[in-house]
């Protein structure tokens, strides 16, 4: 996984972006996300074969409407988001399910009871426990 920090923030040419990553012969195992569906519409629109994610930090009222929009390949919901109804729906819609932030072992090991695909957290030694 390559983090740039926050490369999408606002001024930031997301188009200018997408079209040095159209320079590669192949996006496997890119995954490009961001917490504005606006910014996926605009890589969408520049890299039509590209994986995308929403990042959802407060809601995730809008991810049909979005899926539909860009042709989602997962959902990063904040950890608080997460329920098991959450999860179901993603999996009706084909989308991974990647929660972010979890910094408990006893929460990674819920999130994984209920399904999901991934798990983002700051310290991976947890996994282990």
């Amino acid at each position: 996984m390559q983090e740039w920090g926050d490369p999408f923030s606002p001024g930031t040419d997301v188009g200018h972006l997408a079209r040095r990553f159209r320079k590669h012969q192949s996006l496997h195992g890119i995954l490009f996300s961001s917490f504005r569906g606006s910014d996926l519409r605009k890589i969408r629109a520049v890299l039509p074969t590209a994986r995308l994610g929403w990042l959802a930090s407060k809601q995730t009222r809008g991810l049909t409407k979005l899926d539909r929009t860009v042709r989602l390949a997962a959902l990063h919901p904040k950890e608080r988001l997460v329920t098991r109804r959450l999860v179901g729906r993603c999996r009706r819609l084909g989308l991974a399910t990647h929660v972010w932030v979890v910094n408990r072992a006893q929460r990674i090991r819920e999130m994984e009871s209920l399904g999901v695909d991934g798990v983002m957290t700051d310290d991976p030694r947890l996994f282990g426990r």
